[in-house]
């Protein structure tokens, strides 16, 4: 993680080492042209801790929670937005417009508008780059 993170923006994450990424709940935030939250522990959860509800890409590779996993990593936030994505996601499965281990951004914006849970690769990277 630490070798891709050098090379994000202009690199100032550089001066990060492993020991700045502690178990505990909380992020590391990396502000370059936006912001990039990385999150060692989510919800008590780590990485391995949400393999079971990661899909991957087709088109990038890159791995994302599902919408079972972000309404389980959301359901409790007191944000919010993070209520708004747990409703939209839960009234998409509940109407079978979606099943809970997808999760499409061109059906969820033909329905819900531009309130929108974050975009799945953007999503993907935030998760690619919690701490194993």
């Amino acid at each position: 993680m630490l070798s891709c993170l050098i090379h994000f923006g202009q690199g100032s994450a550089k001066a990060l080492s492993y020991e700045d990424f502690d178990l505990e709940e909380g992020c590391i935030n990396i502000i370059e042209n936006y912001p990039l939250h990385i999150f060692t522990v989510k919800r008590g959860n780590l990485y391995q801790d949400l393999l079971q509800d990661v899909e991957i890409d087709n088109i990038a590779g890159i791995p994302y929670l599902n919408a079972k996993g972000l309404i389980e990593l959301k359901k409790e936030s007191i944000k919010p937005k993070d209520q708004i994505d747990v409703q939209v996601l839960q009234s998409l499965i509940e109407s079978n417009t979606m099943q809970p281990d997808q999760f499409d951004t061109g059906r969820i914006k033909k329905i819900v508008g531009k309130t929108l849970v974050e975009h799945p690769l953007k999503r993907a990277f935030k998760l690619h780059l919690m701490l194993e």
